[in-house]
């Protein structure tokens, strides 16, 4: 599973602890992620696919507030 943001969630000691759920549209918690939202928007499965990624500022934003990562890590 690849998530969202372009993470290999299948490799993610964080997934097979199951600690972390992964991100998907039928979490919701992964509703409330900025990325989520724009993949939506723009009819992507994830940012992978999405070329002007790496200077977009939504991604850096969304990867430091995520959801997910908040609820798990704290910050």
């Amino acid at each position: 599973m690849i998530s969202g943001c372009g993470f290999a969630c299948d490799e993610c000691i964080l997934l097979k602890e199951n600690i972390c759920s992964g991100c998907s549209p039928d979490i919701e918690l992964a509703r409330e992620c900025e990325i989520m939202m724009c993949l939506e928007e723009n009819q992507l499965d994830n940012c992978l696919h999405c070329r002007p990624r790496l200077s977009c500022e939504k991604y850096t934003r969304a990867l430091k507030n995520c959801p997910l990562r908040v609820s798990i890590v704290g910050h």
